[in-house]
């Protein structure tokens, strides 16, 4: 009730203030695309459409009120603009911390290269979001009604002036099962891939600053002949064929992924590195699936 009633304040304020080269055959004969529309998060406790409403709320108070009438505001924890684990944040385009209820200290200071616990910019990452008007960034952020644990975070945010943003964020569900959350992030990147385009979709899927990059789980693109065309933790093979390859075992996993993705998606599992540890071997299990009708798309998980 407390929420709904600040945010029907908030709408009034809105309307009060106004508004290489490659063969030129495949090994796999080819596979039509389907087109599908991308899901909203899912998301615990307040839900992304309320975090949305509270963001242009605030921003319509910000230019109902001013900059620095709007500021005060957000840094008060028993004001409208705090409820729990949904806040309003603010930023400059340099990133500076202009509000921040909860890290007061961080005020003042930029945090246009800092990283959160997957090494992702994600003050970078929703600035730039910012530029564009408004727009969603995943990262991972503390969560103080979990004990400050670090969990992933869906913020919105929304350029109020000409030197300034604010936003909000909802933290989603941890994956309780790392297997189905590498089968949910592939099937997002599919459906990225398909309402945005491929050559969108391998820019996103190589930012390693993005969105589809989350701590050691990240998506990786080929073509039907293994040759990369998005690996953000090695950004340099792009355009090289990763077709012969093989992990100690002896196992071809570019060549299996393909096979895999090729008849409708499934499982690999082989020997590499450790993005995010520097030491030893891991057994990395993946899931791939068709992107388009000669590419396709994968991630993993590190197994114990």
């Amino acid at each position: 009730m407390r929420h709904c009633i600040i945010t029907a304040c908030l709408v009034l304020a809105l309307v009060a203030g106004g508004c290489t080269t490659t063969p030129s055959s495949s090994p796999f004969p080819p596979v039509p695309a389907t087109t599908s529309a991308v899901p909203p998060a899912n998301v615990s406790g307040h839900t992304t459409a309320q975090m949305v409403a509270f963001v242009h709320g605030a921003a319509a108070y910000a230019r109902l009120h001013g900059k620095e009438a709007a500021l005060a505001a957000f840094m008060n924890t028993s004001g409208p603009f705090f409820q729990d684990d949904l806040y309003i944040y603010a930023y400059d385009f340099d990133g500076v911390t202009l509000a921040h209820p909860l890290q007061r200290h961080l005020v003042g200071t930029s945090r246009l290269d800092e990283p959160d616990a997957g090494g992702t910019l994600f003050i970078r990452n929703l600035r730039d979001a910012a530029r564009n008007g408004t727009g969603f960034v995943r990262f991972w952020y503390v969560n103080p009604a979990h004990g400050n644990a670090t969990e992933p975070k869906l913020g919105y945010v929304e350029r109020v002036g000409e030197d300034w943003w604010l936003g909000s964020g909802v933290y989603l569900p941890v994956d309780p099962d790392p297997v189905e959350g590498t089968v949910s992030l592939v099937e997002e990147a599919v459906r990225y891939a398909q309402a945005h385009g491929k050559n969108a979709a391998l820019a996103a899927f190589s930012d390693p600053n993005g969105t589809f990059v989350r701590g050691d789980r990240y998506i990786f693109a080929y073509d039907l002949h293994g040759t990369v065309l998005a690996l953000p933790a090695d950004p340099a093979s792009v355009g090289t064929s990763h077709w012969d390859l093989v992990d100690p075992d002896g196992v071809r996993m570019v060549r299996q992924m393909g096979l895999a993705a090729r008849d409708g998606g499934g499982f690999v599992t082989y020997l590499t590195s450790h993005r995010l540890h520097q030491t030893g071997l891991w057994r990395k299990q993946v899931y791939v699936a068709m992107a388009g009708d000669d590419w396709f798309v994968g991630s993993g998980t590190y197994l114990s």
